[in-house]
């Protein structure tokens, strides 16, 4: 993934910032603490809240400097999650098919995942942010796959290699006449599961009865209909599951147990280390949450390979809690467990709502072709299957820079059967295109379709 600078890191992080990340990183050495029983909470100046009680707000110097920060540190209770039961899906990175960028780093990858059908329980009791934090990452990046997002109950994001899987009822006739209709072709058979792929921006599908895994090519390497037959493999135990083959993993997924909403980044470098927060011996770093009443439960865990110093641990927690907006909280909790260290916030839920509107992220088939014309590149990209988009929101782009090159004119809607093509000097080569949501509320890529 992208480098983050420090900044970019914690304002992605904090309260203000639930984006879910991705990332690839791996695990070494032993975690240590079973990740039970009582924990030990880390010294505390006298002045703090010790509930979350917004009547009883003090101010502590959570810098070391004299200046007053509003983090309010204090004893932070926590509703119990159940166990991460989705980490059947997660095959060991050695067992995965998709290369690492650079293949001489980490082969670990990051994992995302919502438990919709929990979060949709909660009806009211889920602020804005992070709704929509859950709608954009359930939906951007997959096909459209006759299901419908209202029916989704699961959905896991295996970091890196653009591979998804959806818990949901699954009519297997009804989603195969989808991919079907929208440019795949059947692939066959594994264990259960039909398989579907395309050669088009390759990706496959693996249709079961009671989930779906899409995945699609990662950086020019098409691992598509391995990488769904893997995931596949996992959930039956055919292959090393992550948590199996890796210690500090599982002991991180115990941890923390299954939240309504979770991201994991496991391994020897994760991307916490990358924007500062650099504890020695760091192996893993776990950011979830959990929702109760009026009340969101933001747990940023971080896991060692050796006991560090209180003190010094002490010290970065309580400086990260300052930097990655947890000012807003009722009561910030440090604690510490032999090689385990955490940050639990206690947000009050009206903190945590968007002023601006909620963005119904489109989920659509795109179809893509190129072909070259003397010194020139078209490249025609199509709506296959899926939900309408408003025109005016679509843009297409070079992959190399943010050039516009062109965008769907003629109408006020992009659906299935609509086009746009574009012509591009063929030198030098523009690597790719991009296809771009563009509006007041939310600039994300919806997809990119790469040359090779």
């Amino acid at each position: 993934m992208a480098s983050l600078d420090r900044r970019a890191f914690l304002r992605r992080v904090g309260a203000a910032g639930a984006t879910a990340l991705t990332g690839s990183l791996a695990g070494c050495g032993s975690l240590g603490g079973s990740g039970s029983g009582r924990r030990t909470t880390f010294d505390v100046p006298e002045r703090t809240r010790t509930t979350a009680d917004p009547e009883r707000a003090t101010t502590t110097d959570t810098t070391g400097t004299g200046a007053t920060e509003s983090v309010e540190f204090g004893s932070v209770p926590v509703p119990e999650d159940g166990e991460p039961t989705y980490r059947r899906w997660l095959p060991a990175p050695d067992a995965f098919p998709f290369p690492a960028d650079d293949p001489s780093s980490d082969p670990s990858y990051p994992i995302w995942h919502a438990d919709l059908d929990r979060i949709r329980r909660l009806e009211d009791g889920v602020p804005s942010m992070y709704e929509n934090t859950v709608r954009r990452s359930s939906k951007l990046g997959l096909d459209h796959l006759g299901i419908g997002f209202g029916n989704y109950r699961e959905v896991v994001r295996l970091g890196r290699t653009r591979t998804y899987v959806v818990e949901a009822p699954v009519d297997r006739g009804a989603v195969g006449g989808t991919l079907l209709g929208s440019g795949y072709r059947g692939a066959g058979r594994h264990r259960e599961y039909r398989l579907f792929a395309r050669s088009d921006d390759p990706r496959a599908v693996a249709v079961g009865p009671e989930a779906v895994v899409f995945a699609g090519s990662h950086s020019g390497v098409d691992g598509s209909l391995d990488a769904v037959r893997t995931v596949v493999d996992a959930a039956k135990g055919a292959v090393p599951r992550y948590h199996e083959a890796d210690d500090e993993f599982d002991h991180l997924l115990r941890r923390v147990g299954g939240s309504p909403m979770d991201l994991f980044d496991p391994g020897e470098d994760p991307v916490t280390a990358k924007a500062g927060v650099d504890f020695d011996g760091l192996v893993g770093y776990g950011w979830t949450h959990t929702f109760d009443a009026d009340v969101t439960y933001e747990r940023h865990t971080f896991a060692l390979d050796r006991p560090g110093d209180p003190g010094a641990v002490r010290e970065k927690l309580r400086r990260f809690a300052a930097e990655a907006g947890m000012q807003e909280a009722w009561t910030v909790d440090v604690t510490v467990d032999g090689q385990t260290a955490e940050v639990v916030a206690a947000f009050p839920d009206h903190r945590l709502e968007e002023d601006r509107p909620a963005v119904t992220y489109p989920t659509v088939t795109w179809g893509f072709d190129h072909e070259r014309e003397g010194d020139e590149l078209r490249v025609t990209v199509i709506h296959e299957a899926g939900d309408e988009v408003p025109a005016e929101n679509l843009k297409l782009e070079r992959l190399r820079g943010r050039e516009t090159i062109s965008t769907f004119e003629g109408s006020d809607t992009v659906g299935p059967g609509d086009s746009v093509t574009a012509l591009l000097a063929a030198e030098p080569s523009p690597g790719g295109v991009r296809l771009v949501w563009n509006s007041p509320k939310a600039l994300v890529n919806l997809t990119t379709y790469e040359f090779g």
